[in-house]
């Protein structure tokens, strides 16, 4: 719980366990969106990653910078963060799916 909740949940003055239930479900929600934020992000992040690594190590090669270092670790980068994108993307899947069947 963050300072921002408890400080709501002091000036709410919660009368019944109903209500501590319904801004406990708030806040379990309100975390799970920013949770799920993060890992889009991140995934984003990668897949930007993956478009701009071929295009540094091009020009690093044109301004005749030596890129054995890069081209050397490239299948152990993309594989890498291919595991994490599709781990997320697999991960939404299930939940839909899950959710889908409830």
């Amino acid at each position: 719980m963050t300072n921002k909740h408890i400080n709501k949940l002091k000036s709410d003055s919660i009368q019944s366990e109903e209500d501590f239930l319904r801004y406990k479900r708030l806040i379990d929600l309100d975390n799970e969106d920013a949770k799920y934020d993060t890992q889009k992000w991140i995934a984003i992040g990668i897949s930007f990653s993956f478009i701009f690594y071929p295009i540094l190590v091009l020009l690093m090669g044109y301004v005749n910078i030596d890129t054995r270092a890069l081209v050397d670790i490239a299948p152990s980068y993309f594989l890498a963060g291919s595991g994490i994108i599709s781990i997320f993307y697999g991960a939404e899947a299930y939940k839909s799916k899950n959710k889908n069947n409830n």
